[in-house]
C-alpha cells in the first residue's frame, strides 16, 4: 500500500477520534497545509482494493473472540502522518496502543447540526445502498473512477464501521 512518491515515516503524529460530519475534510486540509499528510475517508475511496481489505480486516480482528491486535504500519509506511475520519477513527484507540507519542485530536459539531448533516449526505447514501440496489449500478456507472466490483466494498466498509459499529445498526432518522 505504499506510494512509491510518498515520503515513508514510522509513526503518526496526530490520530483523530472524531465522527465523519465534524469539520473532518477541513481539519485535514489544515493538518496537510501545516505539512502532515492526512488519512481520510477520501483515502478509502482512492486507495481502492488494498485499502477495503486492510479495513474489512481491521473489522474483522476487532470482532473476533477474543480480538485479535491490528497493525496500522501501513499508514505511516504509505507517508500519513495524520488520520481523521472514518474509518481510521473508529480504531483510535487501538492506533493509540501502537502510536503512543502521537497527538488525539477531537473535533466536534453541534449534535443537532451533525445530525442534520449526516441525513442530508452519507446516509442517503447509507440508504439508497442498503434498500435499492439498483441504484447502486447507476451510481457505479456514475463514478468513472470507481469499477462497479469495488464500490460494493467500500459501501460495505463504511456499513460496518460507521452504521453498525457506531450506531449498532439504527436508523438515524
Amino acid at each position: 500500500m505504499t506510494d512509491s512518491k510518498q515520503t515513508t515515516t514510522t509513526s503518526l503524529r496526530v490520530i483523530g477520534a472524531s465522527f465523519g460530519r465534524t469539520g473532518t475534510l477541513s481539519t485535514k486540509t489544515a493538518l496537510e497545509l501545516l505539512g502532515l499528510r492526512c488519512y481520510h475517508a477520501t483515502e478509502l475511496f482512492a486507495g481502492g482494493k488494498e485499502h477495503v481489505k486492510f479495513w474489512t480486516d481491521a473489522i474483522e480482528r476487532r470482532n473476533a473472540l477474543p480480538p485479535q491486535p491490528i497493525d496500522f504500519s501501513f499508514l505511516p509506511a504509505a507517508g500519513f502522518q495524520a488520520s481523521i475520519d472514518w474509518p481510521a477513527s473508529t480504531f483510535y484507540r487501538e492506533m493509540m496502543e501502537q502510536f503512543p507519542e502521537a497527538k488525539i485530536l477531537l473535533t466536534l459539531r453541534d449534535p443537532e447540526r451533525w445530525h442534520a448533516s449526516v441525513l442530508s449526505s452519507i446516509f442517503v447514501l447509507r440508504a439508497r445502498f442498503a434498500h435499492d440496489p439498483a441504484w447502486y449500478d447507476r451510481l457505479a456507472m456514475w463514478c468513472s473512477r470507481f469499477t462497479l466490483p469495488l464500490l460494493h466494498p467500500l459501501f460495505s466498509v463504511m456499513d460496518r464501521v460507521v452504521w453498525e459499529g457506531h450506531f449498532g445498526g439504527v436508523d438515524l432518522r
